[in-house]
Order: C-alpha cells, then sequence, then structure tokens
C-alpha cells in the first residue's frame, strides 16, 4: 500500500538524481553529470531549463516524489519522479555554462528559494511504485517502450529477491500498476528476448547503442513469436527461453544476426535491413527467410537448430526421490533456462552424457549474464563463477578447482591479484576474461567503488594510482616531459571547500593545458596532419575523438559525450574572462568527462614510443 510521508519544499541542489531510474540503469551510470549529460542529449532538458529560466517553475506537473534516507546522521534526498526537473534546475544554478550570455545575465537576478520545490517523501522505493507506474505507464509523458519493459523486469525480479513466487510477484505487481498480469508477464518476456539478443550483438559491436536508444518493434511483435515457434522454445518460471546446452552457440548465432538486421546493417536508403516496414506482418516471416536477404543465413542456422540432437535426461530437478505428493518425476532437457544455472538438474546419467564429448567440469556465468557491476572492494571475481561437472551438479566454491581458474583483462586500470579486485582499481568498465584449461568466458564488470566517486569529499583531482599509470606511458619518450610536469602539478592540487578559492584557478588552467598538450601529442605522433595548430581546442579534440572511433578504440556513446564543447568553453571562460569561475564539482566533473578520453591517448602514445 502507498504510504506517503509529509509534504516538504526542497532546494533542488539537496536533490540526488537517480541513478537506479531505469531510463538510466542501463547505462551504468556512475555520476549525477552522466545523468545529466544524457538528458540534455535525449531528453531536451536544456529546453525545459531555458523555460525555467524564462517563466518560472510554474507548476510543471504534479509534486516530486523523492526517497528520504539517512547516512552518518544527515538526510540524503533522492528524486524517484521528476528527474528531468531537477536536473533541469541543477543546470540552471550550477552549469551556467551551457546558456547564452544572455541567458546567464537572466540566471545571476533569480532567487533559488524561489525555485524549491515541492515533494512527496517516501521511506522506501516500493512506497512509490504505484504513483510512479501510474503516471508512466498510463498518464501523462510515458517513457520508451524500452524503460517501459526494464521496470516491470527490474520490479518483477524485486519480488522474487524476496523470495516470493512467480505467480505472487506477479500478483503484487498488479497491485501496484494499472496494467493486467497478462500484459506485466509480455512486457518481461519481451525484456529478456531484446537483451539476450542486445547481448549477441554488442559482443561483435562494441558501439552498439544502449537498449532503450534502439528501435525495438520490429523484434518484439514480430519476429519473437514467429522464432519461439521456430525453435520450438519453452519458458521457465522467470519467462526466459529454455536453450538446450548443446544448442546454446546455435541460438547465440541465430540471435546476433537477428539484432545486426535490426541494429547494424543499413540498406541503400540507410535504414535498417530489418524493419517494421521489411517485416510489415509477422506472416511474412516464412517469405524473409526463404528470400535470405534482409537476414542473410537465418533459414540455415534455424534448421542447423533443429537437426541438432537433443540429449533428454531423465531425472527430477531436486536430489533425492519426490514424495508421493509430489507426483511422478518429470523427465526434463539438459538445457539451461533462462538466466539462472541452479535450474540444471544435479543428477544425470553419465553415460548418456558423454557423447557431449564435455570436459570433467564447465565454467558457466553466475545467473547466465555476462555484464556485473561491482561496487565492493576487494571483490572476488571467483563469485561470478560457477563449475558444473559432467553430471551438471554444481561444484561448491570451497573445491580447490576453482583455483586454477585466473583472470585477465584488456585494459590498463584494474588490478587483478590472485582473482581478487584490488581497492587501488579504477572505476571504469573492463571486458574480463576468465582462463580455466582450455576454456575462456568473456565477460564485462562496470567497476564502481563507493569511495572512489564520492567526488562530494575528494580531496584530489585524481588518485596517485591514475598518475602513476599515467606518468608510467608517457615517461619514457621525452617529448611527453611537459604532459608528466603538468600531471604531476594537477596531483599536488587540493579541491576541497577550503582550498577552492585559491587553487580553482590553477587546476582550470592546468586542465586545460594538459588537455591541449596531451591532444597536440597525438596529432604528432599519430595523426600528423600540418593544419593541426591552427584549429581551436575544441575542434582540435574533436578531430582526435573522431581518429580514435574510427580506429575503434572510442565507443559511440563515449563519442557523443566529448564532442559536447561547452566544458572546454567552461575552462576557456575561466582564463580568459576574469568574471568567470567554476565551482570544485564543475572542475571535477570537466576532469571526470576526459579521463577516459586522456586514457586512451596516454595508451596509443605508449604503443608508439
Amino acid at each position: 500500500m502507498l504510504q506517503l510521508a509529509n509534504t516538504v519544499r526542497l532546494n533542488p541542489l539537496e536533490i540526488k538524481l537517480d541513478i537506479e531510474n531505469p531510463r538510466f540503469s542501463l547505462f551504468n551510470y556512475q555520476t549525477e553529470d552522466d545523468i545529466i549529460n544524457h538528458l540534455i542529449e535525449f531528453e531536451n532538458v536544456k529546453e525545459l531549463a531555458l523555460q525555467m529560466i524564462n517563466n518560472g517553475y510554474m507548476t510543471l506537473g504534479e509534486r516530486l516524489i523523492v526517497l528520504e534516507s539517512e547516512a552518518k546522521g544527515k538526510k540524503i534526498y533522492t528524486v524517484l519522479e521528476g528527474n528531468r526537473r531537477v536536473a533541469a534546475l541543477k543546470c540552471i544554478f550550477t552549469k551556467s555554462s551551457l546558456f547564452s550570455t544572455s541567458d546567464r545575465e537572466l540566471i545571476k537576478k533569480l532567487d533559488i528559494q524561489i525555485f524549491n520545490v515541492e515533494c512527496d517523501l517516501v521511506k522506501t522505493r516500493e512506497d512509490a511504485t504505484f504513483k510512479i507506474a501510474a503516471k508512466h505507464i498510463d498518464g501523462i509523458k510515458s517513457w520508451k517502450p524500452t524503460d517501459k519493459l526494464l521496470f516491470y523486469y527490474k520490479l518483477f525480479s524485486q519480488y522474487l529477491s524476496t523470495d516470493l513466487s512467480n505467480e505472487q510477484a506477479l500478483n503484487e505487481i498488479a497491485k501496484v500498476t494499472p496494467e493486467s498480469k497478462t500484459a506485466v508477464k509480455n512486457s518481461i518476456r519481451k525484456y529478456n528476448f531484446l537483451s539476450s539478443i542486445h547481448e549477441q550483438v554488442k559482443k561483435a559491436h562494441s558501439e552498439l547503442k544502449n537498449l532503450s536508444l534502439l528501435e525495438n518493434d520490429v523484434l518484439t511483435s514480430r519476429v519473437q513469436q514467429r522464432l519461439k515457434t521456430d525453435l520450438s522454445l519453452s519458458e521457465d518460471e522467470k519467462f526466459q527461453y529454455i536453450v538446450p546446452i548443446t544448442k546454446i552457440n546455435q541460438y547465440n548465432e541465430i540471435l546476433k544476426i537477428i539484432g545486426e538486421a535490426a541494429w547494424i546493417e543499413i540498406d541503400t536508403k540507410g535504414d535498417p535491413l530489418l524493419n517494421t516496414r521489411s517485416l510489415s506482418s509477422s506472416k511474412q516471416w516464412p517469405q524473409i527467410l526463404d528470400e535470405d536477404t534482409i537476414i542473410p543465413g537465418l533459414k540455415k542456422l534455424i534448421s542447423g537448430y533443429n537437426e541438432n540432437s537433443q540429449v533428454s535426461l531423465n531425472n527430477n530437478t531436486n536430489s533425492g526421490s519426490p514424495s508421493p505428493s509430489e507426483g511422478p518425476t518429470k523427465a526434463i532437457d539438459n538445457v539451461i533456462t533462462g538466466n539462472d544455472l541452479q535450474q540444471i538438474t544435479q543428477t544425470a546419467k553419465v553415460e548418456e552424457l558423454s557423447i557431449l564429448e564435455q570436459p570433467k567440469y564447465t565454467m558457466f556465468l553466475k545467473d547466465g549474464k555476462n555484464h556485473f557491476d561491482i561496487i565492493t572492494q576487494n571483490f572476488k571475481l571467483i563469485n561470478l563463477i560457477n563449475l558444473y561437472d559432467n553430471s551438471h551438479k554444481l561444484i561448491p566454491k570451497t573445491s580447490s578447482e576453482y583455483s586454477n581458474i585466473n583472470f585477465r583483462s584488456d585494459k590498463i586500470g584494474i588490478i587483478i591479484n590472485n582473482g581478487i579486485i584490488l581497492a587501488d582499481s579504477t572505476n571504469n568498465v573492463y571486458n574480463i576474461t576468465a582462463v580455466y584449461k582450455d576454456q575462456n568466458l568473456d565477460f564485462r564488470i562496470a567497476l564502481n567503488i563507493t569511495h572512489k566517486i564520492d567526488t562530494t569529499i575528494a580531496n584530489y583531482i585524481f588518485d596517485d594510482h591514475w598518475k602513476n599509470i599515467s606518468l608510467s606511458k608517457l615517461s619514457n619518450n621525452s617529448n611527453y616531459s611537459k604532459i608528466c610536469l603538468v600531471i604531476s602539478a594537477l596531483s599536488r592540487i587540493t579541491i576541497n571547500d577550503k582550498s577552492l578559492q585559491e587553487n580553482y584557478l590553477i587546476s582550470s588552467c592546468l586542465i586545460r593545458c594538459l588537455l591541449e598538450y596531451s591532444t597536440n601529442a597525438y596529432n604528432d605522433a599519430l595523426i600528423q596532419d600540418p593544419k593541426f595548430g591552427d584549429k581551436s581546442l575544441p575542434d582540435a579534440v574533436n578531430q582526435v575523438i573522431e581518429h580514435l572511433f574510427n580506429k575503434g578504440l572510442l565507443p559511440k556513446e563515449l563519442k557523443k559525450t566529448l564532442r559536447n564543447k561547452a566544458d572546454i568553453e567552461s575552462l576557456n571562460g575561466t582564463i580568459h574572462d576574469y568574471n568567470s569561475t567554476l565551482s570544485n564539482i564543475d572542475i571535477l566533473s570537466i576532469f571526470n568527462k576526459y579521463r577516459p578520453y586522456l586514457n586512451i591517448v596516454y595508451a596509443e602514445l605508449s604503443k608508439n614510443t
């Protein structure tokens, strides 16, 4: 039952944006600035802010819904409903560089107290569920279709984590949302299907957009059911498709080429090969398969999948014999069911499995996922791996066999020692490979150690680990000595409130120097454009960004974020305009935005030394 606390007025700058919001959670955002940049690019937050500057806050819809919590004796407010409005207000009062000179003059005259916002306080996220669901699923301003699917998926998973059955979970969701249980089920099915396709395509195309930014209707409305029928797929209790272990690679390849046709491959008009026009009705599916042009090779893959013999295991999913009340033992297939490898039977006939020619032990990723969020220090990567024997019995973690699994990463920044991610590792997204005998498992982790991203209490712009890693890449080449000097100087600058008045200008100048020196060094070493020196710094940075992107070193999403010139112009303004200043949060935000860019540049300079 919805239980709202009192209604209060809060300063919008005291309200945190919600990183767990379904619209943002797919992107693995780590800071408020990440969210604000997303909302500026995709949800017109700058335009909303301009309306507020010129017209005031007005009502702009109903009251905010804010989660009230407490940490270390201090109240914390997180907006659950109204992220756009709060982000717009934060832009007005903390990111004035986004606006024109005339708009900045108007901002100077604004009193933030007039913009204090009315909020309904809730004590838990569950208390806000009904109101948020009712508004966005059936109300004023709907989320993107995929966001709605994710909302139901996460809500369903949340209820299951409290040991409710799937039916009980659906009943609880029905109490707090205006949609039927059937509609909720279908939403979860669709999300499971889409996320499985996205996962496979992303492995081959790292530049692929996040799921909520892709056109997905053709896949859920016209492909999903036909594919389920063609492959004779059934579902587990989480509405995940059940796929035999012997067919999992074929199944993943099927998902991959379907996703590529919908999101990667384009026709002569620049449209995806698979869309709602090329497949205007599910009845055209047989024609799509026969023509073999829109999704080349799909028919052959489906035929191969269906021809592959299936091994049946006559046993019970629970160890021991069933009680009389349980009825007869149900024969199940040798399958991976959805994302839960615990569904794999624990006993089997070894003679039947021998034809699979499996190794003695086989690695699987926990819960069938290939992406994990890591927020704790000294995390053991072995916790993400399960070993199963040839009878599909889970090997307990106490087994010494797990000590034979090694881990490696594709980039510098993460420190792994005996399978443990050390606390000095830099927060970032990493591709990890688990190696066990002749088996490899690839997965991604988003490292988000709390103490490393708490910029409100940070004393320095970056830690010694980043400094040492960067200097190690550059110090072998005397041409980069000035870059090393700037990094060393920046490492000594504190950015706490006490020293801010003295250090913000020095920090701004040094960060700008670092960007300029590093960018010019990259051109000299790898681009060698003779007219590079004639460019402004924002244009020079954008040229390097484009070069890195074309080499496949820079993800598309990061490219879009970095091409925004506003932050560099803010640095320029601080240096050239005696009346322009930056806050410590602004300084941290600008540096953290370009930190991945600098990491890639330094890695390339190191290779070229």
